[in-house]
């Protein structure tokens, strides 16, 4: 090996590759398991908040008339699509 100088032998070479390939397999193997730790959290936030959303619909309907029923429900229905789009996209990137 003409590019190696003499002081650097083949073997360090491979074994400095075999540190720096298993040190990055190390990293990324971390990275994921705090990425899935953050999406893990994430979901039971976002179904914690469609719980107490879903909470305050059904108190909603118990305690108003009907002609502002409709118009709560209306944007509560809205919230909790919105959620339940959020819950799926974790759903769909944490598996």
């Amino acid at each position: 090996m003409a590019l190696i100088s003499d002081s650097m032998s083949e073997r360090s070479v491979k074994v400095a590759l075999l540190l720096a390939f298993a040190s990055g397999v190390l990293v990324g193997w971390q990275a994921n398991r705090v990425r899935r730790r953050y999406l893990d959290w994430r979901k039971r936030r976002l179904q914690d908040q469609l719980a107490v959303t879903q909470k305050k619909l059904d108190l909603s309907c118990k305690q108003k008339p009907q002609e502002t029923l409709e118009t709560k429900l209306t944007s509560f229905k809205t919230e909790l699509m919105g959620l339940h789009r959020y819950i799926k996209k974790i759903m769909f990137f944490h598996t």
